[in-house]
Formats: structure tokens, C-alpha cells, sequence
């Protein structure tokens, strides 16, 4: 069955149609909600949240957009309502894969040097506002595009692209700060 078909039954209060849904993007929600949180128990409570919501709010989803920026505006939300409020932080994020210290092209000295960037990285992005870190985890991170990231924080692209360049800049010169970079 297609995307489109398991929506419109679901909304119908099929829930073998949602939960086919649920296994479609089950993963990308919990990687979203890493993403906004840093730690697997927060990220598992986000999702699990997110999904609650989303199976109460179907029947207002208007196949406008992707499920999938519906769902990740569902999750930001939450995030924001709930996680923000307690002053968690914002998550460390894996910005670059590990290595394979098997391989031929592993350089340590690389590896660790890129590891304590991500790491600073990852500091810098939990010191910028909210909007800035948004815009860059949906599009840097989870590769949103700039119409799926305005749909879901609800102003115009330009802003998105404002607030993205801005909030790299902001990690930046955070960065700089910390190390010689």
C-alpha cells in the first residue's frame, strides 16, 4: 500500500494503517528526537510522545506536505513544550561517522581531532537560540529541505535560510573561541 492510501485509512481509525506508518518512520523519529535531546531514554520518551500526538491529531493532517514534516513538526513541538522547559539541553550530535580503525585510510590523528571538533561543535549548537538550532539540525542533520523546514517552524524560507546562516555562524565563531579553528 502507498503512503498516501495508509494515511486516508488511518485517519479512518485504521490502526494496522497507522502502525504500518509507525514502522515507516519509526526510526527517523527516534533519530530527530536524539537529535533534540542527546540522550536514548529522552529520545525514546520524545518519540513515544510524538506518536501519541500523531495518532490523536491524523484526522487534522491535510496531506499538504510530507508525513514526514508533519511528524517532525509534531516532535519539535514537543520538544519545545516539554524537554526545553526542563533545561535539558540540546543533544550531542553525531556530526561525523566513525572510522573503521581496520581501514586502510584510518589517520588517528585525524580521527581524534575531528572527534574534539564535533564535540565543541556539538557544545556550541546547545549555546545558540532555539530557532537557530532548529534550522540547523533540520537541515544539516536530518537533511530537510528549506520548504519542509518552513512548513514546519511556519515562516518563509528566506527566514529559515537567515536563521540557518546565522546559527552556523553562531557555532562558528563559538568554535573559534574555544580552539585555534
Amino acid at each position: 500500500m502507498d503512503e498516501t492510501t495508509l494515511i486516508i485509512k488511518a485517519k479512518e481509525g485504521d490502526l494496522d494503517a497507522f502502525r504500518q506508518i509507525l514502522e515507516m518512520y519509526e526510526q527517523k523519529i527516534y533519530n530527530l528526537s536524539y537529535y533534540f535531546t542527546s540522550n536514548g531514554q529522552d529520545a525514546s520518551d520524545l518519540s513515544q510522545d510524538t506518536w501519541v500526538k500523531a495518532l490523536k491529531q491524523l484526522k487534522h493532517f491535510r496531506l499538504d506536505c510530507s508525513l514526514y514534516t508533519w511528524l517532525s513538526k509534531i516532535t519539535r513541538n514537543t520538544y519545545i513544550d516539554v524537554y526545553r522547559k526542563k533545561n535539558r539541553g540540546l543533544p550531542v550530535i553525531p556530526l561525523i561517522e566513525e572510522i573503521d580503525s581496520k581501514t586502510d585510510n584510518f589517520d588517528p590523528v585525524e580521527f581524534l581531532t575531528n572527534k574534539y571538533l564535533n564535540e565543541e561543535i556539538h557544545k556550541a549548537l546547545q549555546q545558540i537560540p532555539e530557532d537557530y538550532k532548529s534550522a540547523v539540525i533540520l537541515i544539516d542533520l536530518q537533511h530537510m529541505s528549506y520548504e519542509e523546514v518552513s512548513k514546519i517552524e511556519n515562516v518563509p524560507i528566506g527566514t529559515i535560510r537567515s536563521r540557518l546562516s546565522r546559527g552556523r555562524d553562531m557555532i562558528r565563531k563559538i568554535v573559534k573561541l574555544k580552539g585555534n579553528y
